[in-house]
């Protein structure tokens, strides 16, 4: 009756072909997307990890080795490990209550972070320092990541 013509199933099975590789192609570069994420995550939030703990062991340093925030007499600045200058500032100074906060003021700097000391307790021996670390000091920005450590001690 009628010849069966097969000119038309090329040009199908070329475009399924061609839609398959496109949709296996976006899966895998949507993967590869999110994998890259969720890395710089990890990073930025590892170097407002490390920015908290790095003024935390500081500041710990200064009071229980140096002594530095007992009494009335309190530095104006203190110097890190790694050379970094932090500020200090009594900011409330009543008995039992010592509150001591530091900050170091740098724009566009990476990382940063802030802390405050309180001393309480018949003879300030009791302390409690938070600590709070950035990825970034710019406060504005979108990708700006904050990780917070606290340690109590006698």
């Amino acid at each position: 009756m009628f010849p069966k013509r097969k000119e038309g199933f090329t040009l199908i099975s070329a475009l399924l072909v061609a839609t398959l590789l496109i949709t296996v192609s976006v899966a895998v570069s949507s993967i590869g997307l999110r994998r890259i994420r969720l890395s710089s995550a990890a990073r930025e939030s590892a170097k407002a990890f490390s920015a908290a703990d790095s003024w935390l062991e500081c500041i710990t340093y200064h009071d229980l080795t140096l002594n530095a925030f007992e009494g009335t007499n309190n530095p104006e600045s203190i110097e890190c490990f790694n050379g970094q200058i932090i500020e200090v500032k009594v900011q409330e100074s009543s008995n039992p209550f010592k509150t001591i906060t530091f900050t170091k003021e740098v724009p566009n700097a990476e990382p940063c972070a802030n802390a405050t000391l309180i001393k309480s307790g018949n003879y300030l021996d009791d302390s409690e320092i938070i600590v709070r670390g950035y990825n970034t000091c710019d406060q504005d920005g979108s990708r700006r990541v904050e990780r917070a450590l606290k340690t109590t001690y006698r």
